[in-house]
């Protein structure tokens, strides 16, 4: 099963549906935390109908800044929404195929140290009157250490202590995270560029014991100046993965070509990890539509060779 949360920097843009609806195909998730809508009410109501979740639930914003829309598919999990802030939502997670209920935390922490310091008070308080297994996941807008920023000010040892002794008190565990480095930018030139790990996991040892193989994979930035993150609860470890991403030559011959990678770099030229990944993305879609799926109908053409020894032909 899979969480996804994405930090979109506003749900009123003009591809947000498409590239959450990217989202959503891709990593097929079963609950998606949404953050920084800047939206909420019934324009918010609008346009979580046209996502393909049954089961909502969101915060309210703060003029046009924040908020958070809790998403999930009803027939993989049940949701008992706690209580919620304009920072935080907990709810007590039923997976369907389990037995057993966690407690997720999905989070946005502000900007403004002041306001953040209450999110932190109140996930201490949270920790001290439950024992469930419990995960906290989202945009705390701040680092732990040093190595967590790149470029501008040094960082804040008021900011980081608060940080660290919130996690300490709440005994969470960084779950860690495979990709970039850093998962958020401000997008500027390679001189003036300032990336943070701003997005992470928590969870506490018996949410760990829960899911032990669980991963969190830090994604291409799309739309947004946050990665995405995904959560899997159970690894890919010891299964066949997807075949690697493999550049077709045939491309190269189609007029439609140029423009998916001029528009794959748009945005990402001082970033040459995102505008790869961008490309790889678009280029797989763009495959598809145009070419079919050009490895599928490889592995059928070789499944047809009577000496074929793959053990799904025989």
């Amino acid at each position: 099963m899979n969480i996804l949360r994405w930090n979109c920097r506003g749900a009123m843009k003009p591809n947000f549906k498409k590239t959450a609806l990217d989202l959503i195909e891709w990593h097929q998730p079963a609950i998606f935390v949404i953050t920084e809508t800047r939206i909420d009410g019934p324009r918010a109501d609008f346009i979580i109908r046209g996502l393909p979740f049954d089961g909502a639930y969101s915060t309210e914003t703060i003029g046009f800044a924040r908020g958070i829309w809790l998403l999930w598919r009803s027939d993989l999990v049940e949701m008992d929404i706690l209580s919620a802030t304009k920072q935080e939502i907990h709810t007590i997670v039923q997976v369907r195929s389990l037995s057993q209920s966690w407690l997720l935390s999905a989070v946005y922490g502000s900007p403004r140290f002041r306001e953040r310091s209450l999110l932190w008070n109140n996930l201490k308080i949270l920790s001290v009157r439950h024992n469930l297994p419990w995960a906290v996941m989202g945009d705390f807008n701040d680092v732990t250490r040093e190595e967590e920023k790149s470029g501008g000010n040094g960082i804040n040892s008021r900011r980081v202590f608060a940080y660290n002794e919130c996690m300490d008190f709440c005994n969470l565990i960084d779950l860690g995270f495979s990709g970039p480095k850093f998962t958020w930018s401000n997008c500027r030139d390679v001189s003036d560029v300032i990336q943070q790990r701003l997005d992470r996991v928590w969870v506490n040892s018996g949410w760990k014991l829960l899911y032990p193989d669980a991963i969190v994979s830090h994604l291409a930035r799309i739309s947004s100046d946050h990665c995405p993150l995904l959560l899997s609860l159970q690894s890919n470890l010891g299964h066949r993965g997807l075949r690697p991403f493999r550049f077709q030559p045939i491309w190269l011959s189609h007029d439609g070509f140029p423009d998916i990678v001029r528009e794959a770099w748009e945005g990402h030229s001082q970033d040459i990890c995102s505008a790869v990944a961008n490309f790889t993305l678009k280029a797989k879609n763009w495959n598809k539509e145009v070419f079919g799926d050009i490895f599928l109908e490889e592995k059928e053409v070789d499944c047809k060779t009577p000496w074929c020894r793959e053990s799904s032909c025989k």
